[in-house]
């Protein structure tokens, strides 16, 4: 079992106790606006290297624009010369990039494209999933034999998931994919609008600059509709389950700590 940290603050890593973790995890999973600076890649990974820990870089969903905020990353990334490190998608578009370099990094695919069932209008008025089909609401979109070949055929190896509090029946065991789980922080929804994209005078396009009030923020909320505890960091909104008992039997090899909802 490997044991991860993810940081997606830069100002976190000196304040942070890597004792125990074998990789550390950074970047920004949900906004293209947060995509670190070269600078504060190259600061992240000195980090890790000097505390004896593999690196992940963790993109987020992006729009054409975010892709050129994410090329002079793999471009720094790929000059480090490390085989062991890893690119987290969560777009495509992302993933062809990565296929495309001349020196391959080692892509996996991220939470927001194993497709898990979630979300509010799941998880909403605690309503019972019934018997017949919890185990299809358990499962990801990632264990058919087609798309293990095409993931395959992309270079993934690895997929990452989150610890449903529904559950999870996904078995990995027999499936020619690693898999990584998040904890304690899982995803609910997440958009391209930000309630926090605000200047103090107006709300911002998306595709414009942004002030990052993101940063430092975060909303917990209890919900009469909702059966845990809602935490919205930016444009993303998480729930927490600690529990994570069965998965390692369950062929999930790397479990990825969250201490706060990530970007």
């Amino acid at each position: 079992m490997e044991k991860a940290i993810y940081l997606s603050d830069i100002k976190k890593l000196s304040d942070t106790d890597l004792s125990g973790y074998q990789r550390l995890y950074f970047g920004a999973e949900f906004c293209e606006h947060l995509i670190p600076k070269v600078e504060e890649l190259k600061q992240a990974y000195d980090f890790a290297k000097q505390a004896g820990l593999s690196f992940t870089l963790v993109t987020p969903y992006v729009t054409a624009r975010g892709l050129e905020f994410a090329e002079p990353l793999f471009e720094a990334l790929s000059a480090f010369g490390d085989e062991n490190t890893e690119v987290v998608v969560n777009d495509y578009g992302i993933l062809s990039m990565l296929r495309e370099r001349p020196n391959s990094l080692k892509p996996v695919l991220g939470r927001l494209l194993t497709r898990q069932r979630r979300g509010w209008g799941l998880y909403g008025s605690k309503r019972e999933i019934p018997d017949k089909l919890i185990k299809a609401y358990q499962n990801t979109a990632v264990e058919v034999d087609i798309v293990v070949d095409f993931l395959n055929s992309m270079g993934v190896n690895r997929v990452e998931i989150d610890n449903l509090l529904h559950g999870v029946a996904s078995d990995f065991t027999n499936i020619n994919l690693d898999a990584s789980v998040y904890y304690p922080y899982g995803l609910i929804t997440t958009a391209r609008y930000c309630s926090w994209a605000f200047d103090g005078k107006k709300w911002l396009n998306i595709t414009g600059s942004c002030p990052r009030t993101c940063r430092g923020n975060l909303l917990v909320a209890d919900h009469d509709f909702f059966e845990a505890k809602i935490y919205m960091r930016g444009n993303t909104q998480f729930y927490k389950k600690d529990d994570l008992d069965g998965l390692e039997s369950k062929g999930i090899d790397r479990f990825i700590f969250e201490p706060e909802p990530p970007y």
